[in-house]
C-alpha cells in the first residue's frame, strides 16, 4: 500500500465517521519501531461514539491490517438515526426503572413500555438474513 492510498483510506474513513454523527474525527495511523502499527481514532466534541470511549485503536501486523480493523470498526457502528433511535430507548427503559424503583402505579409506567416497543418496531426494525 502506497502512502497516497493510505491517505485516501484514512480520509474516506474521516467521510464515514462523519456521516455516522462523529463530530469532527481525527483518524492517525502510526507506525513505531518498536510496537505493531495501528489505526488511532478520536474527535473533537461531545460524546463517547467509540463503543463508549471518545477515542479508538486498531492494531494490525501490518499496516493494511489496521486499516482493514478499522473499516469492520466503522462499517459496524450505528447510523445517526439508528444512534439516536437506540439512545431514546435507553432514557425511555432508565424512565421504567425510575419509577419501578420509586414504586409509580403500573398505569404510568405501562405507556413508557409501550413507547419502548414502538421505538423497536418502528424505528429498530430485526435485521434481515443475508441473501
Amino acid at each position: 500500500m502506497t502512502f497516497e492510498e493510505i491517505k485516501a483510506e484514512l480520509a474516506a474513513m474521516i467521510v464515514e465517521l462523519t456521516e455516522r454523527g462523529v463530530p469532527s474525527p481525527d483518524i492517525h495511523l502510526a507506525i513505531k519501531g518498536d510496537e505493531r502499527p495501528y489505526v488511532y481514532f478520536t474527535h473533537r466534541g461531545d460524546g463517547k461514539h467509540f463503543n463508549g470511549r471518545d477515542f479508538a485503536f486498531h492494531k494490525g501486523e501490518t499496516p493494511q491490517a489496521c486499516i482493514a480493523k478499522a473499516w469492520t470498526f466503522i462499517r459496524a457502528m450505528p447510523s445517526v438515526k439508528e444512534a439516536v433511535a437506540r439512545e431514546y430507548t435507553r432514557k425511555l427503559a432508565d424512565a421504567v426503572d425510575f419509577a419501578v424503583d420509586n414504586a409509580l402505579p403500573d398505569a404510568a409506567v405501562t405507556p413508557v413500555r409501550d413507547a419502548i416497543r414502538v421505538v423497536h418496531d418502528v424505528l429498530l426494525p430485526a435485521p434481515q438474513p443475508a441473501a
